[in-house]
């Protein structure tokens, strides 16, 4: 979300690497963690995990380039919105008060 307020291409293209960098080392972990999810239906799992994935990258550019020509700040906005979405989620789905009275 910060990415709009940068002035320095040099920064922008450093996060960038970083972005891509997190991407690299958090794929191998979520395979496992799908390997996990059961015993018998391993390969169809982590088959799954690679087609939702693939669609990502296919949709993620497509997407980013239509909110960009509508507007330089529409993608950032888009993605800080699903980002808290997600973190909601998370907070909801884990939150370890809700099962205790």
């Amino acid at each position: 979300m910060a990415f709009p307020f940068f002035k320095s291409e040099f920064l922008v293209y450093s996060l960038i690497v970083v972005f891509a960098a997190g991407g690299a080392m958090v794929t191998p972990n979520l395979l496992s963690a799908v390997s996990l999810l059961s015993r018998t239906n391993t390969g169809r799992n982590i088959s799954i995990q690679s087609s939702t994935n693939s669609v990502g990258q296919i949709l993620g550019p497509v997407l980013g380039t239509w909110l960009v020509t509508g507007g330089f700040y529409y993608p950032f906005i888009v993605a800080g919105i699903i980002v808290l979405i997600a973190i909601s989620f998370l907070f909801f789905l884990k939150n370890p008060y809700r099962h205790k009275k």
